[in-house]
């Protein structure tokens, strides 16, 4: 071992918490690079098997291959199977459905496209790699002149197995992917960096003597790099190991939560081990302790050994910048007046701290905005429904009432020959006359335009959703209660609430040669509503005399919507089924899932930042450990002593937590204003999230810098005078 890999080795041991807090910080970053890689890389292989296990393995399907091209596709290098649709569905364990027969007119249809049904085979495709689908697709167009249009491809499978980026879906989780690899290296740049920053200050003088006795440059900078190396060593493998553990851990937790939350459509997470998730985890550490390492090799290397005796670089003072505010002297007296100077005079050490600080509370607090803002939507989706099951046009109401039993059953009905009622078009609001024109533009069902959809209810429901949106049932007994509004979208996707029609109570309208009067105009929709434009709900019994009513939705309030579903799903196989308090379910499943993820991820770089802060303060401490020391020799008291160090944490903290804030704030308006274009329901703001990062910040510093003097009030004053060096 050469003589600046025995110094470099010497250093380390020698400041064993900074190197510990170093290792911790590689160790946690390379943890997290590998669970976010191989977090993609499950869940890659476990939407390819939910592929599988859904529709098969194949490629491409090519529905009316004739049998000539369907043979010689078997010899093809392109092929690594092919098959007839009843042996995939035996090979997939797929039901088979024989599929039927064509008209003539569907037969021709196919002819005039280039393909022949008769005599044809549903040929499913296999290839041996996946990537070259697009040279497949133009050899069966080129060679086999098959039409483009009869060829249909496995988009989900391809874009999962091929990383095709094209895709959305993949395009969107790759993103996410690269967006917090680079979050974390960040995070951790400025950990390392620092780390190697206040090692090469340090040990100025040392390079100095090392450079008085012939030492190059080279040889200098090698010596950060040997740091670099071992540091990287040490926490690279730990973190992997570490990595492993969470992923392993994470997925358990996960295939619990889904099965526990999403019940039929749950599915098991898979656990591979991606060689490029372990090069990455690899390969990104140590880009990221290299470039952290940069600063320090050039702030070692670039001085005179004079320069560095003096260490005349590391502090410039400018007297207008040390001037102290008044108020600072008034209430913290002599020590909180030498607490600002030094961090003024610090000013690299300071912001580092106060970057690392502000990442950390910013993160957590636009975290927590989203996560809010999801359980918010969750809950005004789904918790306020006064129905957790939906039939939509049940065949026969009275099977659907003995399988629901006890529980609580609402009904609509609508019109069976004529759903709409004319409108007075001289009433249309400017709006309304604009998504009126839209609507003949887009070719819109006739019977729609201009017109208002009508809603019948039980007497007793109607009275319910009258005192719902505030009046008295005797005053819209007998009459209509109209629903005018519609959601218009703008180009950036905001959606925006406007009224149709200029109608008000009072108002008539007739339907089917009956008048109707207005009994109220309200934006208040009824559970299964949507805002279309215009409907007006009226009571069952004021128009059964001028029309017939069919079952439109049965609602059902069950104790246990899931048994109640199971019960009316026997009683009639085609019913169609909507299990609200499963999607609610299935939604919060999701929730928590993110939930996991992002506060994992938010407490990891935290724990990165953390280690940061430590390594800042303390090392910080231990430099100006002379200078303290002649402070209490001139008369300081512990008491004055203690005030300084609670204006520097003070300082760290106020400071942090001002840009942190108001970063973290406009994060959560941002988010908000993304959910505001589903649904908008008003800007939360972050409050508590903004007052848990304040409680931690400050006690997260205050026990560093407390820990950091209690190290330092043991020493002894004289010695530690005369000790030049750490």
């Amino acid at each position: 071992m050469d003589i600046i890999s025995k110094f470099t080795l010497r250093n380390l041991k020698k400041n064993k918490k900074r190197s510990m807090g170093t290792i911790v910080g590689i160790m946690l970053a390379t943890a997290l690079m590998y669970t976010v890689v191989g977090m993609f890389a499950n869940f890659r292989a476990t939407m390819m098997s939910a592929c599988i296990d859904q529709s098969g393995y194949f490629h491409v399907e090519i529905p009316y291959c004739d049998s000539q091209t369907y043979k010689e596709l078997n010899e093809n290098n392109y092929v690594k199977f092919r098959m007839s649709y009843k042996e995939f569905c035996e090979k997939s364990h797929l039901k088979y459905k024989e599929k039927p027969a064509l008209t003539e007119d569907e037969k021709n249809s196919l002819r005039q496209e280039g393909m022949e049904p008769d005599n044809s085979v549903d040929c499913f495709i296999a290839l041996n790699e996946p990537k070259k689908v697009d040279d497949f697709r133009k050899l069966l167009i080129n060679k086999y002149k098959i039409p483009k249009e009869g060829i249909y491809e496995n988009g989900e499978l391809l874009a999962y197995e091929t990383l095709k980026l094209s895709d959305n879906n993949m395009r969107s989780f790759f993103s996410i992917v690269v967006i917090i690899l680079a979050i974390i290296m960040v995070a951790t740049i400025f950990c390392i960096r620092n780390s190697f920053l206040i090692s090469a200050t340090e040990k100025k003088k040392m390079y100095g003597m090392l450079a008085s006795i012939g030492a190059t440059r080279k040889q200098i900078k090698k010596s950060v790099r040997k740091e670099g190396a071992i540091l990287g060593a040490v926490g690279i493998p730990l973190g992997l190991i570490l990595g492993n553990i969470a992923v392993f851990v994470l997925v358990i937790v996960l295939n619990i939560i889904t099965k526990e939350y999403f019940r039929e459509s749950a599915f098991d997470f898979k656990i591979v081990i991606s060689i490029w998730a372990i090069l990455l985890a690899i390969v990104l550490p140590i880009i990221t302790i290299i470039l952290s390492s940069k600063q320090a090799e050039r702030q070692a290397s670039k001085a005179s050994p004079i320069e560095n005796f003096r260490m005349s670089e590391d502090v410039k003072i400018n007297s207008k910048k040390l001037k102290t505010p008044r108020i600072i002297d008034k209430l913290f007296g002599i020590g909180g007046v030498v607490a600002y100077k030094n961090l003024k005079r610090s000013g690299k050490t300071y912001r580092t701290t106060v970057i690392s600080l502000t990442v950390s509370i910013f993160l957590f607090i636009g975290v927590y905005a989203f996560i809010n803002e999801g359980l918010k939507q969750q809950s005004m989706q789904y918790g306020n429904t006064d129905y957790n099951l939906a039939l939509y046009k049940p065949s026969n109401l009275d099977t659907v009432r003995q399988a629901a039993g006890n529980s609580t059953i609402y009904t609509e009905y609508t019109p069976k020959d004529d759903e709409y009622t004319a409108m007075d078009s001289s009433k249309l609001t400017k709006s309304g006359k604009t998504e009126e024109k839209n609507n003949i533009n887009k070719k819109v069902d006739e019977e729609k335009i201009g017109k208002a959809s009508v809603v019948a209810l039980d007497d007793k429901e109607f009275k319910e959703y009258a005192e719902k949106i505030g009046v008295d049932y005797q005053d819209t007994k007998g009459k209509a209660i109209l629903n005018d509004y519609f959601l218009k979208a703008d180009k950036s996707g905001k959606r925006t609430l406007l009224k149709k029609y200029d109608y008000k109570s009072g108002d008539t309208l007739t339907y089917k040669g009956k008048e109707i009067v207005i009994g109220k105009v309200t934006d208040e929709l009824l559970p299964r509503q949507g805002y279309n434009g215009a409907t007006i709900v009226v009571e069952k019994s004021s128009i059964q005399d001028v029309t017939e009513l069919k079952i439109s939705w049965v609602s059902i309030n069950a104790k246990d919507p899931y048994a109640i579903e199971k019960a009316i799903v026997k009683a009639d196989p085609d019913a169609v089924v909507i299990n609200m308090a499963e999607n609610a379910r299935s939604e919060q499943g999701m929730i928590i899932i993110l939930s996991i993820f992002f506060y994992g991820f938010i407490i990891v770089v935290s724990l990165i930042g953390v280690t940061n802060i430590f390594n800042t303060i303390t090392s910080n401490m231990e430099l100006r450990q002379s200078e303290l020391a002649m402070f209490k020799s001139m008369g300081m008291t512990r008491k004055e002593f203690r005030r300084m160090i609670n204006l520097e944490t003070i300082f760290y903290s106020t400071k942090s937590l001002i840009y942190g804030t108001v970063i973290g704030t406009l994060i959560s308006y941002l988010l908000y204003r993304a959910f505001a274009v589903r649904m908008d329901m008003g800007y939360t703001f972050p409050i508590k999230g903004i007052v848990i990062c304040i409680i931690a910040v400050f006690i997260i510093v205050s026990w560093i810098m407390h820990y950091s003097v209690s190290k330092i009030e043991k020493q002894n004053i004289i010695a530690t005078i005369r000790n030049e060096n750490i």
